[in-house]
């Protein structure tokens, strides 16, 4: 629209429609703004819409993560490059219960990716000893244990479990992927 001006009748403004190639130098403000190609090197937005979308160099990495108060759990990650994909595997620990040395397995953290075991640890656990009269027995607390492993399972939709095989004390389990930018 062009302000002050009038149509030869002295009616309102009338509107002006520009159809160039336009370069801007300073503040542009529209309702609407319709264009084929637009470079920017900053931009924020409120909403946006988007049918495709490049992302230059993969330059935003995909994240997704599981607890469970048990045994396993598991996510699926869709990798889009062929590099590496971070897999961080927990077990909580439970150091308030204690088990006597004797009979009671420390267990393993196991990772699988597409039911195939690709990494096991054995699970962190502290000894420790009762001087109490009466009691002077050695015992173990199953403790937290985090498993860090880079894996390279090419592009795709995979799934990663985390198992504790152990069945008690472990407080539960935790695992998270990440996919490499």
């Amino acid at each position: 629209m062009l302000v002050g001006a009038k149509r030869l009748d002295g009616g309102n403004p009338f509107q002006l429609l520009v159809s160039a190639d336009m370069f801007v130098d300073g503040l542009l403000t529209a309702r609407m703004f319709s264009t084929t190609s637009l470079i920017t090197t900053s931009a924020q937005i409120g909403n946006l819409t988007v049918d495709n979308i490049n992302v230059k160099d993969g330059a935003i990495s995909g994240l997704v993560s599981a607890q469970s108060n048990g045994q396993q759990t598991s996510v699926t990650i869709n990798v889009r490059t062929a590099r590496a994909v971070a897999v961080l595997a927990n077990r909580v620990g439970d150091l308030s219960s204690r088990f006597r040395q004797t009979g009671t397995s420390t267990g393993a953290i196991k990772i699988y990716r597409g039911g195939n075991l690709i990494g096991a640890i054995p699970a962190n656990f502290t000894m420790d000893f009762d001087p109490t009269p009466g009691v002077n027995a050695s015992y173990l607390r199953l403790g937290p244990t985090t498993y860090p492993i880079l894996d390279y399972p090419g592009v795709g939709s995979h799934t990663y479990q985390v198992v504790d095989d152990n069945n008690v004390g472990i407080g539960g389990v935790y695992i998270s992927v990440q996919e490499s930018k």
